[in-house]
C-alpha cells in the first residue's frame, strides 16, 4: 500500500475483494481448525487489515470510501460451506460497524453481497456463461451492478434481485426458513448424490 500511496497518491476508495472457500466442507465440523482459521483470516481479517491501514488517512481528510465485496452467504447461509458462511456473516457485521462508527467522519461503506457469479470459485475458468445459467451472472455483470450501487452510495449492494426476497422470508419466519433450507439441501443431495457448490446455482 505504501507503493500505491507513492505512485498514485491518496486512497479515495478501497475495494476489499478477498475470499476463500473450501469445497467439500459440507458438515459444520468437517474442516480442520487450520481451514477454519484460514477462512477467518482471508474472509474477515483482510477487511480489518485494509481498514486499519487506510482509515486514519481517510479520517484526517474527512473523506473516504470502503467497498467490501462479501457474499450473499452473509445473508443466507451457503449450503455446503459452513466456514465460508460463518466468516462472510462476520465480514458483513464488520462492514456495518465500520459504517456506524465512522459515518459521522465522512467515511462511506458499501457491502456488496453477490450471489452466484461465474468465477473460478464455482468452477468457471472463462467469462462465458453456460446455457443453464438462469441463476448465474458473469463477473462483468456483477461488477456493473456493484458500481451502480456505489454510485448510489448504498450500504447493501445486491447483484441478484431475488436475494432480497429470500432474505425477507428468512426475517419473517426464521424457523420456516431453516426448514426450507433443510429441504433444499435434501433435494440437492437426492438429485445430484452430493452437495456440489459448482452446481448449487441451478437449485435456487
Amino acid at each position: 500500500m505504501n507503493q500505491a500511496d507513492t505512485e498514485l497518491g491518496q486512497i479515495d476508495l478501497f475495494c476489499s475483494n478477498a475470499g476463500i472457500l473450501f469445497k467439500g466442507e459440507a458438515a459444520p465440523l468437517a474442516l480442520d481448525e487450520q481451514y477454519w482459521m484460514k477462512s477467518w483470516c482471508v474472509n474477515v481479517m483482510s477487511h480489518v487489515y485494509a481498514a486499519r491501514y487506510v482509515l486514519p488517512q481517510m479520517i484526517q481528510r474527512q473523506s473516504g470510501y470502503f467497498l467490501q465485496i462479501i457474499s450473499a452467504a452473509a445473508l443466507l447461509s451457503q449450503i455446503g460451506a459452513p466456514a465460508y458462511s460463518a466468516t462472510k456473516s462476520a465480514a458483513l457485521s464488520f462492514a456495518e460497524s465500520l459504517a456506524i462508527s465512522y459515518g459521522h467522519k465522512g467515511i462511506k461503506v458499501s457491502a456488496a453481497c453477490p450471489q452466484y457469479v461465474a468465477t473460478p470459485m464455482l468452477g468457471f475458468e472463462d467469462t462465458k456463461l453456460p446455457r443453464d445459467a438462469k441463476n448465474l451472472i458473469s463477473a462483468d455483470e456483477a461488477a456493473l451492478r456493484i458500481i451502480d450501487g456505489v454510485l448510489q452510495e448504498k450500504f447493501l449492494i445486491l447483484t441478484d434481485s431475488d436475494l432480497i426476497k429470500f432474505f425477507e422470508r428468512k426475517r419473517k419466519d426464521y424457523d420456516q426458513w431453516i426448514i426450507g433450507m433443510q429441504r433444499l439441501q435434501n433435494k440437492i443431495a437426492h438429485e445430484t448424490g452430493e452437495i456440489n457448490l459448482d452446481h448449487m446455482y441451478k437449485f435456487i
